[in-house]
């Protein structure tokens, strides 16, 4: 099997834990091994790891699954075999803890990629504000846009004068 993304990795394995907790809610008697074998055989993925897209993710690297799976690199107490998400016992609950797990990598995602010294946009508590606190990244981007453009004219004019 070709090496994945870490991008890649996260948006197959959610793609194929929406499809499994879809078939489970409408009341399929699979087991979740069997759903999964149903999913990667469809989708051409048959060589995959332990039929997960994280512990392939990682073996071919030729590290451990412990401390190196994706869902620990956002959350590093995250365990698949968790009691309250066990991806065999509750697979709609694991799909909507990879769920939440990819928003919080995704809102560290956006943390980390706007930084301009010129309006001063600081990290603060996984949100982005400007100095003044009136330009908040989780705000329409246009908006938040539209402000950076403000501050930076603002900016320039006091560097002129």
């Amino acid at each position: 099997m070709k090496r994945l993304t870490l991008d890649q990795t996260w948006k197959l394995c959610l793609s194929m834990w929406r499809w499994i907790a879809k078939q489970i809610r409408e009341g399929s008697r699979k087991s979740v091994a069997e759903l999964k074998a149903q999913w990667v055989t469809k989708h051409g993925y048959e060589e995959l790891h332990n039929l997960c897209f994280f512990c392939a993710w990682v073996k071919p690297a030729g590290r451990y699954c412990a401390g190196d799976c994706p869902g620990e690199k956002v959350e590093k107490n995250f365990d698949c075999n968790d009691a309250k998400y066990d991806y065999e016992d509750e697979p709609v609950a694991f799909y909507n803890k990879l769920v939440s797990l990819n928003r919080n990598r995704n809102q560290g995602r956006i943390s980390k990629c706007v930084t301009c010294p010129g309006t001063k946009v600081s990290k603060i508590n996984g949100k982005l504000w400007c100095q003044n606190k009136n330009a908040d990244w989780r705000c329409d981007f246009s908006t938040f846009y539209n402000k950076l453009r403000s501050l930076n004219r603002k900016r320039l004019a006091k560097r002129k004068k």
